[in-house]
């Protein structure tokens, strides 16, 4: 098994065209919503003490089809799928949250992680996936 050495590829030009063959992992267009955090004081109304924040939202076609992890719900060649990624902080801890919503044939399934940053990797240890049939 791989241990977490996938390596996946984010486009940031939209103009890019998607391979004519689908993928497993598709083609990604990647684009960072800023936030508040190039906001002016006349923008935040001179309110200084609005968060800076900011995401990395990734829309994913062209996959092959396929079935997600975490609901075992299956899903088409024709399915898109949407990735926000953001860090934040919060009660003096640091996060990373990332939602991902897969629009297919008119439903869509939507999931969302956070993770705690961690003081150093020491706990940090990567296993193979277990193939579950």
């Amino acid at each position: 098994m791989d241990a977490g050495s996938q390596q996946r590829r984010l486009h940031f030009d939209p103009a890019l065209p998607a391979p004519a063959q689908k993928s497993l992992q598709g083609h990604s267009v990647a684009t960072w919503n800023s936030g508040n955090a190039g906001a002016s004081a006349a923008e935040s109304n001179g309110n200084s003490a609005l968060p800076a924040w900011g995401s990395l939202d990734v829309v994913t076609t062209h996959m092959s089809g396929g079935y997600l992890l975490s609901s075992r719900t299956n899903y088409t060649d024709e399915a898109v799928l949407t990735e926000h990624f953001t860090y934040h902080s919060d009660f003096g801890a640091q996060y990373f949250t990332v939602t991902a919503v897969v629009d297919d044939l008119g439903r869509s399934n939507i999931t969302s992680s956070t993770f705690r940053k961690e003081p150093n990797g020491t706990r940090f240890n990567p296993t193979d996936c277990e193939i579950i049939r």
